[in-house]
């Protein structure tokens, strides 16, 4: 969904008029032939009116009127500040934020605008002190509560974020949309009793969405709890993506890996131009050692993401047990490490590809920032101490294998073998 940093009451009114009325706690702008009794209100009321029919110079120059009229009307510099947001005009986003905020620091509408601004660039510390002041100026404000949830869970403060969503849950217990966002971060939070009461809300309250349901089968650990939501999510969605994935996943997961290639082969259908189900595809054949056919479908995949990082990694490492030129291999997985430069897999994968080109120090630092991105993965740690080892440092690579017990992850012949 394309992100807006209009306050929902601007976004409402520059909506088609059939869409749902704004939320309680929001005021209703003026629209063209509602009201609007001065220059400025009724040149701002016409450039809503060009914003909904997709007239975007129209709704400009209607704007700017409105502010000829009256420089201080904040909310004609608000709807600037959208379609410089829209047409990637930073530098614009940035001067009509600025002239807005100068001119009514504590308009909550301002303040919404700014924060979901900072949450677009990423700057969650920031969102979260300027939609603070929002909440603070109008505590019963739906939208700000929500828009300051967003900003502590983008901060892993998911407690924090529950009881705002927790406060909006109570201006609005019939919203969907709340209950749902709550129950995800109460999910988040390792909360999965609270969150299983409120994603079923959700569902209740939205009897056509998926989304809910889906949510509830990602708190599942079992195969017939997960399914169970799937299903309904399906009845609902027939050709939710997530869904056909989801369920997929949990096909495989029981091994009954010919209904999860036909699962897969409906999504390839419905979705021709997504990657995901082809490395899915990939990991199936690789699972049954189809080395061919999953070569070939994360060949697809590439064709339709050439930056997939699976696909680079799994075919990097196809390529190195097929005996090819190593450098094949490590070309795959630095692209890949553009994506996820800081993903624990992929810079194992590369020390793995590095030992095969022969060069030892290199991937000596490679398995050692995977080990610092990955500390817990037990595989990880075997293959460090194995090329400890192989750079020679014979009481490091002992001393790291001895920290390891034979199990998933780890393999016992090859665990003996460093500590022979």
């Amino acid at each position: 969904m394309k992100r807006s940093l209009v306050p929902l009451a601007l976004a409402l009114c520059l909506a088609l008029p059939a869409l749902a009325a704004p939320e309680p706690s929001q005021p209703v702008l003026p629209r063209a032939g509602t009201g609007a009794t001065n220059p400025a209100d009724e040149a701002y009321a016409r450039g809503l009116q060009a914003f909904s029919a997709g007239q975007q110079d129209e709704a400009r120059r209607a704007f700017n009127e409105a502010l000829k009229a009256n420089d201080r009307h904040v909310m004609a510099m608000l709807a600037l500040v959208e379609l410089a947001f829209q047409a990637k005009n930073d530098a614009e986003v940035r001067r009509w934020l600025q002239k807005a905020e100068q001119t009514e620091p504590n308009n909550v509408h301002v303040l919404l605008t700014l924060g979901r601004y900072h949450l677009t660039r990423d700057q969650a510390s920031k969102a979260e002190s300027v939609l603070t002041r929002a909440v603070d100026a109008q505590p019963k404000n739906l939208q700000a509560l929500i828009e300051l949830a967003d900003a502590h869970s983008r901060q892993r403060d998911h407690a924090k974020a529950a009881v705002r969503l927790r406060q909006a849950a109570e201006l609005a217990p019939q919203s969907a949309q709340v209950q749902q966002l709550l129950g995800l971060t109460l999910m988040r939070g390792g909360k999965p009793a609270e969150a299983e009461k409120h994603l079923l809300k959700a569902a209740e309250l939205e009897p056509q969405s998926p989304e809910p349901l889906l949510l509830l089968a990602q708190m599942e650990t079992k195969a017939a709890g997960a399914t169970k939501y799937i299903d309904q999510a399906l009845q609902r969605a027939p050709q939710s993506y997530d869904g056909l994935m989801m369920r997929a996943y949990w096909q495989h997961q029981t091994g009954d890996t010919a209904s999860a290639r036909r699962t897969l082969d409906g999504v390839m259908k419905l979705y021709p131009k997504l990657a995901e189900p082809w490395v899915r595809l990939g990991m199936l054949a690789s699972a049954e050692k189809r080395t061919a056919d999953a070569r070939s479908a994360y060949k697809a995949a590439l064709e339709r993401d050439a930056n997939h990082p699976v696909a680079l990694n799994n075919l990097a490492m196809i390529s190195l047990e097929a005996g090819e030129n190593p450098n094949v291999a490590e070309g795959m997985i630095r692209k890949a490490l553009k994506v996820l430069p800081n993903n624990g897999a992929l810079q194992d994968t590369l020390a793995t590809v590095l030992v095969a080109k022969k060069d030892a120090r290199g991937a000596l630092a490679a398995i050692q920032l995977a080990a610092k991105l990955s500390p817990n993965d037990p595989g990880i740690q075997l293959h460090l101490a194995e090329i400890l080892l192989l750079n020679g440092d014979k009481v490091a690579a002992k001393r790291t294998a001895e920290a390891l017990k034979p199990g998933p992850g780890v393999d016992p012949g090859r665990l003996a073998a460093v500590l022979r």
